[in-house]
């Protein structure tokens, strides 16, 4: 399969849905980050999703791909990206995927990549490429998704360190009714005076 050689960008791999990335493209990066990973040593990767309607497919099969090369999956849902990064840090994967058109049009997705707490970018990405178009493999092999008891106590691992963070924020925040507390306290995100 010949993948559009124009997703590949400095810091992500993004592009337009079913033209220049398409599901199928989606298992092939997977299946590089899952040998990537196998490289480097790292058993599992975080995978999240925005909310846009291609994330689903697109993260399903990147999982596809990253299991295909050996690597275990735990799939954190639809989450904001710094809550992938933190389930990482949390689960102590690492590593993660997420599945983001971050800024773009409604018509674009693309992946963040962050392996063994590095970023991947620039050239970790042409890497990526280059696996791909030469089938360069390093691993091969299948492995199961986590079950739904790890993703439900994931959720609940992330909201309680948000809350528990949102709670020592509030108790340090000063007298003073600045702005900003006003907006928080307003928003429902900090509780108590």
């Amino acid at each position: 399969m010949t993948i559009a050689q124009s997703i590949f960008k400095a810091y992500d791999i993004r592009g337009v849905v079913g033209d220049t990335l398409t599901a199928d493209a989606a298992f092939l990066i997977g299946r590089a980050i899952g040998s990537e990973a196998r490289l480097r040593k790292v058993s599992a990767i975080c995978i999240g999703r925005d909310g846009r309607l291609s994330g689903p497919e697109l993260s399903g099969r990147l999982a596809d791909g990253i299991r295909a090369a050996g690597v275990d999956v735990i799939d954190v849902g639809r989450v904001a990206t710094p809550m992938l990064y933190f389930a990482a840090y949390q689960l102590e994967t690492f590593s993660g995927v997420m599945v983001t058109g971050s800024h773009n049009p409604p018509d674009y997705n693309g992946f963040k990549m962050v392996m063994a707490s590095k970023a991947i970018y620039g050239e970790e990405i042409q890497a990526l490429r280059r696996m791909m178009e030469a089938e360069n493999w390093t691993a091969t092999g299948s492995t199961s998704a986590r079950s739904r008891d790890s993703l439900r106590n994931c959720s609940m691992l992330l909201a309680a360190s948000g809350e528990a963070s949102m709670r020592s924020i509030s108790s340090r925040r000063s007298t003073s009714n600045s702005s900003f507390w006003r907006m928080l306290d307003f928003m429902g995100i900090v509780t108590g005076k």
